[in-house]
């Protein structure tokens, strides 16, 4: 619903104006690749509350230097087949 001065919806006193559909700056769309650096995690611990697939993040971790500890906030069970 279009709403005065080329606002779209919202309730009075709220509007919304449409975003522009400009491109990126020149220097976002660079085809060179500029490499960083990353500092390592050494002496770092990290903490993990994820129950899924926190293997992959923890490893991600370990490669860094990080000492990883692994203590799930909440617990993911498998349901049973869907009839």
């Amino acid at each position: 619903m279009r709403g005065a001065r080329g606002t779209v919806g919202g309730a009075p006193g709220h509007n919304v104006t449409r975003r522009s559909k400009a491109r990126n700056a020149p220097e976002t769309l660079r085809r060179e690749a500029r490499s960083m650096t990353l500092p390592t995690l050494d002496g770092f611990s990290v903490g993990i509350t994820a129950d899924r697939r926190w293997e992959e993040q923890a490893e991600l971790l370990r490669r860094r230097g990080a000492t990883v500890l692994h203590g799930p906030t909440i617990k993911t069970y498998a349901l049973g087949p869907e009839d």
